[in-house]
């Protein structure tokens, strides 16, 4: 029904394992991501270059497809009785299916699937949950890490320290970053931990208890009341548990980048589905 070929089921039936849908009921709208690892790219011309995110390539759009059917017709995803997404979402069409463009790492950078613990030569298909997509692209001489710093404020919620930011590297961005000192995607990602820091007004509001203090003279929160709402708080976006995952996709022709707020969940063996 999704269009797939029989080649590309060894990566829908490694979706299907996990017994992740893609069709989370949730009122805030959830949408998936899903990045496939190793051989099987390449087996199934799976696109991880120009336009990598776009409807042109047959694989990337039909197993993506494949797992909105799947979550539909098994997990009975029905709008106001078993999915309750207030406005639904545009990406769980085809879930951000797409291949990691392993070919274009920097020397350093480690492929998605090595870093949850399997071996480059094997084949993985890895899920991730969030809501939305941002983009950046400039060929101005920004710090790229201090740019992506302040626009993962974009993903603050009601929850302290709740950003679980995926990055979606063009090469072209990627090299400059390693430019910038960063010679893994873990250095990148323990940085951005570091220095990423709640909006003031969003501490306030997960906080009540702090703001009474602040008003009654309390500190060190009465000198924090003392700062624009737009200034950062003290509390870091990410937890000791969270990190930032960092991917490498696209063509390469600007530099160029998306973030969105999708934390990783599981992966799974292709192989095991050959």
């Amino acid at each position: 029904m999704a269009g797939a070929d029989k080649e590309h089921l060894p990566v829908i039936l490694a979706i299907a394992s996990t017994g992740v849908t893609s069709l989370f009921s949730s009122c805030s709208s959830f949408a998936r991501m899903v990045v496939t690892n190793g051989p099987i790219r390449e087996e199934i011309n799976m696109n991880s270059g120009l336009a990598a995110l776009g409807p042109f390539n047959h694989a990337n759009s039909v197993i993506g497809r494949a797992w909105t059917l799947i979550s539909k017709n098994l997990g009975g995803s029905i709008p106001g009785e078993t999915y309750l997404g207030d406005l639904g979402n545009a990406l769980t069409y085809n879930n951000v299916c797409f291949a990691e463009n392993e070919e274009a790492l920097p020397e350093g950078w480690r492929p998605l699937h090595v870093q949850k613990g399997y071996k480059a030569e094997e084949s993985v298909v890895s899920l991730f949950s969030g809501w939305s997509l941002i983009n950046f692209g400039s060929f101005k001489p920004y710090p790229i890490h201090e740019v992506i710093k302040q626009l993962l404020r974009s993903f603050e919620t009601s929850g302290p320290g709740s950003c679980r930011p995926t990055l979606l590297l063009s090469p072209v961005t990627a090299d400059d970053l390693t430019n910038e000192g960063f010679d893994s995607k873990e250095k990148l990602g323990n940085w951005l931990k570091e220095n990423t820091y709640m909006s003031l007004w969003n501490y306030w509001a997960t906080r009540p208890d702090n703001l009474a203090s602040a008003k009654a003279g309390v500190e060190p929160f009465a000198s924090m009341l003392k700062q624009p709402q737009g200034a950062d708080s003290t509390q870091k976006s990410m937890t000791p548990f969270t990190q930032a995952e960092i991917l490498v996709v696209g063509g390469g022709t600007e530099v160029s980048w998306q973030a969105g707020d999708f934390g990783y969940m599981v992966s799974a063996s292709v192989d095991e589905w050959r």
